[in-house]
């Protein structure tokens, strides 16, 4: 079985996975829920990147717009860009965006090719995305050409150990079907080289959390939202409640999913 998710087919990614809000609502409600985590995580991401000064901010891969909701209100004066390959999110973030800023633009486009010129920006978001991109790489050139001297990427990712217990679930009732894993790609470890070959300065800041997740429904519906589970028959996603509901039953009703998530804050200093 392919996995569409992870090998780069960016047609998938537009039309399936991020055509509607859905199945990324699937993965972040599971976070949402069942963080336990001292500050949220849009809250401890937006205290990472320090808009002192900064007037023109970017967001490439904005999904469905989290970041900027409950922003701070002195944050309404940036002139804000938000992209997405999906239009779709695109303009789910525009909506939401649009509330809190004076001057919100959104485009549809791939951030391996950024339609802006050098140095557009004071400020470049990449939250979760640079592990989806064909060539990271790349996109973190494009990153580093549209931010200013002296200007930041918040460029947030994953770890080895993040979501370990639900990928061992995935595999016992799917098999083995994931050869390479997004931090891998780019992830805490992967991305530190791929960052400093085209930002100055880069700096890793982990967030401290788990899941503790007391539902199964919502348990699968994370799997569910993904391949392998997206293509599971009936029979298969029976068993997948059936593995669900016992491993809950074994850890007293408490399903503990380790986290290993944070941040990147890379600087140019030319």
């Amino acid at each position: 079985m392919s996995d569409r998710f992870l090998n780069h087919d960016l047609e998938y990614l537009r039309t399936v996975q991020y055509g509607t809000e859905d199945r990324l609502n699937a993965r972040t409600s599971l976070h949402t829920k069942y963080s336990t985590a001292e500050t949220p995580w849009f809250e401890w991401l937006r205290h990472q990147v320090d808009l002192t000064g900064a007037r023109h901010v970017l967001e490439v891969g904005c999904g469905t717009g989290q970041f900027w909701e409950s922003a701070p209100d002195d944050w309404g004066v940036l002139e804000l860009t938000v992209t997405d390959l999906a239009r779709s999110m695109v303009d789910i973030t525009l909506a939401k965006a649009s509330r809190r800023f004076n001057s919100v633009t959104g485009i549809e486009c791939d951030a391996q090719d950024l339609p802006f010129p050098d140095q557009s920006f004071d400020v470049v978001i990449a939250n979760q995305m640079l592990y989806h991109v064909p060539d990271p790489s790349l996109a973190i050139r494009e990153l580093a050409r549209v931010t200013r001297p002296d200007g930041t990427l918040l460029a947030s990712t994953v770890g080895p150990r993040h979501l370990r217990e639900l990928f061992a679930l995935e595999t016992a009732v799917f098999g083995a079907t994931r050869l390479v894993r997004h931090h891998e790609i780019f992830g805490s470890l992967s991305g530190l080289a791929q960052l400093q070959n085209s930002f100055d300065d880069v700096e890793w800041r982990p967030y401290e959390d788990r899941l503790d997740c007391t539902s199964g429904d919502d348990v699968v519906a994370y799997i569910v939202s993904m391949p392998p589970g997206e293509d599971a028959s009936d029979a298969d996603v029976t068993r997948l409640r059936t593995e669900v509901d016992r491993r809950l039953s074994l850890s007293g009703g408490v399903l503990t999913i380790t986290k290993d998530v944070g941040a990147f804050v890379a600087r140019r200093s030319k």
